[in-house]
Formats: structure tokens, sequence, C-alpha cells
């Protein structure tokens, strides 16, 4: 998974068609600052800026961001699990 590129996982898809293909993920992240409508987000050292109007969101929250919106606040007990289950999916 490439965090730069918005989280995009591109695996060969052998079954179907033998064409990589890509899968968009929303990824768990942490808030750096807001402003306004929009917040910049640390993805494990990678920071990009996300839309913010969703949810209302202060620094330091866990956040779910998916096409660069946030779409939730996480507990630090879902961001953990999500983190665990990226990792898995990468060893796949």
């Amino acid at each position: 998974m490439d965090l730069r590129t918005g989280g995009k996982f591109t695996r060969k898809n052998e079954d179907l068609t033998g064409k990589e293909i890509a899968m968009c993920v929303a990824l768990p992240g942490r808030v750096v600052k807001v402003n306004g409508t929009k917040a910049t987000v640390d993805f494990s050292g990678n920071t990009m800026e996300a839309q913010a109007g969703l949810v209302k969101i202060k620094p330091g929250d866990s956040v779910l961001v998916h096409a660069g919106c946030i779409l939730q606040v996480l507990t630090e007990q879902d961001r953990s699990a999500l983190e665990e289950l990226l990792k898995e999916i990468e060893e796949l």
C-alpha cells in the first residue's frame, strides 16, 4: 500500500483477467492541525490535507480518511485494529 497515492493497493488479479487492478480503501490517520474545513492528517509520517467538513474533529483525533475526506473519528482501539488489518493485507 502506498500512502502517498491515497492508500491504493495494487494487486494482480490472475483469477479473472490477469491485469493489475487498484483498490481504494479508507485509511486511519491522526489529525495534526485543523484550518476551517480542512485538516492536515498524518499517516505514519506521511501528511496530506483532507476535507474535514463532514465530522467535528480536533488535533490529535484518530480519523478515517477516504478519497480526501475525513469520514469519521475513530477510537484508539478501532484505529489499532484497522492498522493491524492493513498490515495483514499488505503481506498477502
